[in-house]
């Protein structure tokens, strides 16, 4: 299975299993109701850098259990996502006068 990076406020911050990577959390849009703005899915925010370099780093991370879905509803999301900017990109084609 591939993995990739893509932006969180593309699925409400919700992620699945599968996902490898979530880009695009600037803190200047967490909580806020605008392009690219995210809810934070973790319960604090607060970094143990000790634990950084060991096994234990993972628990830097704690998340809201309400934020993880299934890959199968993640992949539902994005895909709809891919659909909808494939029409706008096929709709904006028409408008062109190509020959």
């Amino acid at each position: 299975m591939q993995s990739w990076a893509r932006d969180g406020w593309l699925t409400n911050s919700e992620w699945a299993p599968q996902d490898f990577f979530l880009h695009g959390w600037q803190e200047s849009k967490l909580n806020k109701m605008m392009f690219a703005g995210w809810n934070s899915p973790f319960v604090h925010h607060d970094i143990d850098m000790a634990k950084c370099s060991t096994k234990l780093a993972f628990q830097n991370w704690p998340y809201k259990d309400s934020f993880i879905q299934s890959n199968d509803e993640i992949r539902k999301r994005l895909n709809r996502i891919s659909r909808k900017v494939h029409n706008s990109y096929l709709e904006s084609l028409k408008t062109l006068d190509f020959y």
